[in-house]
Protein backbone atom coordinates (compact mmCIF):
# COMPACT_ATOMS: atom_id res chain seq x y z
CA UNK A 1 0.00 0.00 0.00
CA UNK A 2 2.67 2.45 0.64
CA UNK A 3 3.32 2.95 -2.90
CA UNK A 4 -0.25 4.11 -3.54
CA UNK A 5 -0.49 6.79 -6.18
CA UNK A 6 -3.10 9.18 -4.36
CA UNK A 7 -0.75 9.16 -1.35
CA UNK A 8 2.40 10.11 -3.06
CA UNK A 9 2.98 14.23 -2.74
CA UNK A 10 0.06 14.29 -0.42
CA UNK A 11 1.33 11.36 2.67
CA UNK A 12 4.36 10.16 0.73
CA UNK A 13 7.12 11.80 -0.58
CA UNK A 14 7.03 12.24 -4.47
CA UNK A 15 9.18 11.30 -6.62
CA UNK A 16 10.73 8.92 -4.15
CA UNK A 17 11.70 5.22 -4.54
CA UNK A 18 9.68 2.32 -3.08
CA UNK A 19 12.00 2.19 -0.07
CA UNK A 20 11.77 5.75 0.96
CA UNK A 21 8.12 5.50 0.10
CA UNK A 22 7.64 2.73 2.94
CA UNK A 23 10.00 4.75 5.40
CA UNK A 24 7.60 7.51 5.50
CA UNK A 25 4.53 5.64 5.38
CA UNK A 26 6.12 4.14 8.61
CA UNK A 27 6.09 7.79 9.86
CA UNK A 28 2.43 7.67 9.56
CA UNK A 29 1.31 4.20 10.58
CA UNK A 30 3.08 1.75 12.56
CA UNK A 31 1.55 -1.46 10.50
CA UNK A 32 0.94 -2.54 7.42
CA UNK A 33 -1.33 -5.17 5.30
CA UNK A 34 0.65 -7.35 3.28
CA UNK A 35 -1.89 -8.68 0.52
CA UNK A 36 1.08 -7.90 -2.40
CA UNK A 37 2.24 -11.14 -0.73
CA UNK A 38 -0.87 -13.17 -1.65
CA UNK A 39 -0.08 -12.45 -5.85
CA UNK A 40 3.75 -12.68 -5.44
CA UNK A 41 6.61 -14.04 -3.08
CA UNK A 42 8.87 -10.88 -2.34
CA UNK A 43 12.65 -11.81 -2.67
CA UNK A 44 15.00 -12.21 0.41
CA UNK A 45 16.76 -8.86 -1.01
CA UNK A 46 13.04 -7.16 -1.26
CA UNK A 47 12.21 -7.81 2.26
CA UNK A 48 15.60 -6.77 4.11
CA UNK A 49 14.96 -3.17 2.57
CA UNK A 50 11.56 -3.15 4.32
CA UNK A 51 13.34 -3.95 7.53
CA UNK A 52 15.80 -1.44 7.03
CA UNK A 53 13.30 1.04 6.41
CA UNK A 54 11.21 0.20 9.05
CA UNK A 55 11.81 0.08 13.20
CA UNK A 56 11.89 -3.44 15.24
CA UNK A 57 8.31 -2.32 16.45
CA UNK A 58 6.71 -2.31 13.02
CA UNK A 59 3.97 -4.54 12.42
CA UNK A 60 3.88 -6.36 8.81
CA UNK A 61 1.22 -8.80 9.01
CA UNK A 62 1.44 -10.87 5.36
CA UNK A 63 -0.90 -12.58 3.41
CA UNK A 64 0.08 -16.25 2.55
CA UNK A 65 0.57 -16.84 -1.12
CA UNK A 66 -2.16 -17.87 -3.29
CA UNK A 67 -0.92 -20.98 -4.71
CA UNK A 68 -0.48 -22.13 -0.96
CA UNK A 69 -3.98 -21.52 0.57
CA UNK A 70 -5.96 -21.38 -2.71
CA UNK A 71 -4.90 -23.15 -5.42
CA UNK A 72 -3.27 -26.28 -3.40
CA UNK A 73 -5.99 -25.87 -0.90
CA UNK A 74 -3.52 -25.94 2.06
CA UNK A 75 -2.20 -29.65 1.08
CA UNK A 76 1.35 -30.89 1.46
CA UNK A 77 1.96 -30.25 -2.53
CA UNK A 78 2.09 -26.50 -1.55
CA UNK A 79 4.92 -26.85 0.49
CA UNK A 80 7.47 -25.87 -1.83
CA UNK A 81 5.33 -22.37 -2.35
CA UNK A 82 5.22 -22.18 1.63
CA UNK A 83 8.94 -22.74 1.76
CA UNK A 84 9.93 -20.00 -0.33
CA UNK A 85 7.40 -17.44 1.04
CA UNK A 86 9.47 -18.63 4.69
CA UNK A 87 12.62 -17.59 3.54
CA UNK A 88 11.59 -14.74 1.64
CA UNK A 89 9.90 -13.31 5.17
CA UNK A 90 12.89 -14.60 7.28
CA UNK A 91 14.45 -10.83 7.18
CA UNK A 92 11.91 -9.32 8.55
CA UNK A 93 12.31 -10.68 12.48
CA UNK A 94 9.95 -9.70 14.61
CA UNK A 95 8.66 -7.18 12.66
CA UNK A 96 6.33 -10.36 11.51
CA UNK A 97 3.87 -9.70 13.43
CA UNK A 98 1.67 -12.59 12.39
CA UNK A 99 1.37 -14.56 9.22
CA UNK A 100 -2.66 -14.37 7.69
CA UNK A 101 -4.11 -17.40 6.24
CA UNK A 102 -6.70 -15.41 3.62
CA UNK A 103 -9.21 -18.74 2.61
CA UNK A 104 -11.42 -18.82 -0.29
CA UNK A 105 -15.10 -18.59 0.31
CA UNK A 106 -15.19 -22.43 -1.06
CA UNK A 107 -13.08 -23.40 1.86
CA UNK A 108 -15.96 -24.82 4.63
CA UNK A 109 -16.44 -27.06 7.92
CA UNK A 110 -15.41 -29.92 5.68
CA UNK A 111 -11.87 -28.57 5.05
CA UNK A 112 -10.85 -27.80 8.73
CA UNK A 113 -9.09 -31.64 8.94
CA UNK A 114 -7.02 -29.68 6.21
CA UNK A 115 -6.55 -26.54 7.80
CA UNK A 116 -5.56 -28.49 11.37
CA UNK A 117 -2.88 -30.59 9.15
CA UNK A 118 -1.52 -27.65 7.74
CA UNK A 119 -0.98 -25.33 11.62
CA UNK A 120 1.00 -28.64 12.34
CA UNK A 121 3.60 -28.32 9.30
CA UNK A 122 4.07 -24.85 10.43
CA UNK A 123 7.13 -23.37 12.10
CA UNK A 124 6.14 -22.17 15.60
CA UNK A 125 8.25 -19.09 15.07
CA UNK A 126 5.63 -16.99 13.73
CA UNK A 127 1.90 -15.68 15.22
CA UNK A 128 -0.74 -16.89 12.54
CA UNK A 129 -4.57 -15.23 12.18
CA UNK A 130 -6.96 -17.07 9.80
CA UNK A 131 -9.72 -15.20 7.91
CA UNK A 132 -11.93 -17.75 6.84
CA UNK A 133 -15.22 -17.14 4.10
CA UNK A 134 -17.75 -19.35 3.91
CA UNK A 135 -20.74 -18.42 6.06
CA UNK A 136 -20.97 -21.84 7.99
CA UNK A 137 -18.11 -20.79 10.22
CA UNK A 138 -20.40 -17.81 11.39
CA UNK A 139 -23.25 -20.10 12.29
CA UNK A 140 -20.95 -22.28 14.09
CA UNK A 141 -17.88 -20.15 15.48
CA UNK A 142 -16.77 -23.19 18.03
CA UNK A 143 -15.90 -25.45 14.85
CA UNK A 144 -12.77 -23.37 13.83
CA UNK A 145 -12.16 -21.43 17.26
CA UNK A 146 -11.71 -25.39 18.72
CA UNK A 147 -9.32 -25.96 15.66
CA UNK A 148 -7.28 -22.58 15.93
CA UNK A 149 -7.23 -22.71 19.66
CA UNK A 150 -3.98 -25.18 19.72
CA UNK A 151 -2.10 -23.56 17.83
CA UNK A 152 -2.72 -19.58 19.36
CA UNK A 153 -3.92 -18.48 16.35
CA UNK A 154 -6.20 -15.91 15.34
CA UNK A 155 -9.72 -15.41 13.68
CA UNK A 156 -9.51 -12.09 11.42
CA UNK A 157 -12.95 -10.75 11.04
CA UNK A 158 -13.74 -8.86 7.52
CA UNK A 159 -16.01 -5.93 8.65
CA UNK A 160 -17.95 -4.64 5.63
CA UNK A 161 -21.08 -4.03 7.34
CA UNK A 162 -21.09 -0.62 6.95
CA UNK A 163 -19.70 -0.42 3.19
CA UNK A 164 -23.09 -2.60 1.95
CA UNK A 165 -25.10 -0.51 4.51
CA UNK A 166 -25.88 1.09 1.07
CA UNK A 167 -25.79 1.60 -2.42
CA UNK A 168 -22.40 2.75 -3.65
CA UNK A 169 -21.91 6.62 -4.71
CA UNK A 170 -19.04 6.50 -6.73
CA UNK A 171 -16.85 4.55 -9.27
CA UNK A 172 -14.82 3.27 -6.69
CA UNK A 173 -17.12 1.90 -4.33
CA UNK A 174 -19.17 0.21 -7.34
CA UNK A 175 -16.43 -1.68 -8.02
CA UNK A 176 -15.68 -2.61 -4.85
CA UNK A 177 -19.55 -3.45 -4.31
CA UNK A 178 -19.25 -6.69 -6.75
CA UNK A 179 -15.37 -7.61 -5.28
CA UNK A 180 -15.69 -7.37 -1.44
CA UNK A 181 -17.40 -10.24 0.52
CA UNK A 182 -20.58 -9.53 2.31
CA UNK A 183 -19.69 -10.70 6.11
CA UNK A 184 -21.18 -11.39 8.82
CA UNK A 185 -20.34 -9.53 12.08
CA UNK A 186 -17.69 -11.10 14.24
CA UNK A 187 -16.02 -9.08 17.38
CA UNK A 188 -14.49 -11.54 19.55
CA UNK A 189 -10.88 -12.15 20.18
CA UNK A 190 -9.45 -15.58 20.76
CA UNK A 191 -5.96 -13.94 21.26
CA UNK A 192 -3.62 -11.48 23.08
CA UNK A 193 -3.27 -10.56 19.15
CA UNK A 194 -6.70 -9.73 17.54
CA UNK A 195 -6.46 -8.00 14.19
CA UNK A 196 -9.94 -6.25 12.63
CA UNK A 197 -9.92 -5.88 9.07
CA UNK A 198 -12.70 -2.99 8.57
CA UNK A 199 -13.84 -1.26 5.19
CA UNK A 200 -15.46 1.85 5.10
CA UNK A 201 -17.08 3.99 2.78
CA UNK A 202 -15.35 6.74 0.31
CA UNK A 203 -17.55 9.54 2.78
CA UNK A 204 -14.76 10.20 5.73
CA UNK A 205 -18.27 10.40 7.96
CA UNK A 206 -19.61 7.16 7.30
CA UNK A 207 -16.24 5.86 7.87
CA UNK A 208 -15.81 7.23 10.93
CA UNK A 209 -19.84 6.48 12.16
CA UNK A 210 -19.45 3.44 11.37
CA UNK A 211 -16.00 1.94 12.95
CA UNK A 212 -17.28 3.54 16.66
CA UNK A 213 -18.16 -0.41 17.56
CA UNK A 214 -14.21 -0.95 17.35
CA UNK A 215 -13.09 2.10 19.12
CA UNK A 216 -14.87 0.40 21.87
CA UNK A 217 -14.00 -2.98 21.64
CA UNK A 218 -10.48 -2.02 21.07
CA UNK A 219 -10.21 0.58 23.84
CA UNK A 220 -11.48 -3.30 25.98
CA UNK A 221 -8.54 -5.08 24.67
CA UNK A 222 -6.36 -2.59 25.35
CA UNK A 223 -7.44 -2.23 29.00
CA UNK A 224 -7.44 -6.16 29.35
CA UNK A 225 -3.81 -6.07 28.21
CA UNK A 226 -4.07 -7.60 24.71
CA UNK A 227 -2.07 -5.92 21.74
CA UNK A 228 -5.20 -5.39 18.81
CA UNK A 229 -3.90 -4.17 15.01
CA UNK A 230 -6.52 -2.65 12.84
CA UNK A 231 -6.39 -2.29 9.51
CA UNK A 232 -8.61 0.56 7.90
CA UNK A 233 -9.74 0.71 4.41
CA UNK A 234 -11.98 2.61 1.92
CA UNK A 235 -12.65 1.60 -1.72
CA UNK A 236 -10.47 4.22 -2.98
CA UNK A 237 -8.01 3.95 0.04
CA UNK A 238 -7.07 8.10 -0.57
CA UNK A 239 -7.51 8.87 2.84
CA UNK A 240 -6.31 5.57 5.03
CA UNK A 241 -3.28 7.09 6.37
CA UNK A 242 -5.07 9.83 7.93
CA UNK A 243 -7.94 7.73 8.96
CA UNK A 244 -5.96 5.24 10.50
CA UNK A 245 -4.52 7.92 12.64
CA UNK A 246 -7.89 9.59 13.39
CA UNK A 247 -9.22 5.93 14.84
CA UNK A 248 -5.52 5.67 16.59
CA UNK A 249 -6.46 8.57 18.49
CA UNK A 250 -10.40 8.42 18.98
CA UNK A 251 -9.04 4.94 21.32
CA UNK A 252 -6.64 6.99 22.94
CA UNK A 253 -9.14 9.06 24.23
CA UNK A 254 -10.52 6.24 25.72
CA UNK A 255 -7.20 4.69 26.65
CA UNK A 256 -4.45 7.36 27.51
CA UNK A 257 -1.84 4.91 28.18
CA UNK A 258 -1.65 3.55 24.63
CA UNK A 259 1.60 5.04 23.04
CA UNK A 260 1.04 7.42 20.13
CA UNK A 261 1.72 7.14 16.74
CA UNK A 262 4.77 8.63 15.11
CA UNK A 263 5.23 12.07 13.93
CA UNK A 264 5.06 12.27 9.78
CA UNK A 265 7.87 13.78 8.21
CA UNK A 266 7.16 16.99 5.81
CA UNK A 267 6.16 15.65 2.45
CA UNK A 268 6.94 19.25 0.65
CA UNK A 269 9.32 21.85 1.10
CA UNK A 270 9.65 23.69 3.71
CA UNK A 271 8.82 27.26 2.86
CA UNK A 272 9.25 30.32 5.20
CA UNK A 273 5.26 31.61 4.03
Amino acid sequence: MWTLKPWQGRFLPHPATAAERLRAYAGWCDAVEGNTTFYATPSRETTTTWAAQTPSSFRFVLKLPKPVTHEHRLAVSGTPALHTFLDAVEPLGPRVHALWIQLPGSFGPGDVPALVSFMRRLPETYRYAVEVRHQAFFDNPALLTAALAPFGAEWVPFDTTTFFAARPTSDAERDAWTKKPRMPLRTEALTDRPIIRYLGRDNPDETVAGWQRWVRITADWLREGRSPTVFLHTPDNADAPDLARRFHTEVRRQVPSLLPLPEPEPVGPLTLF
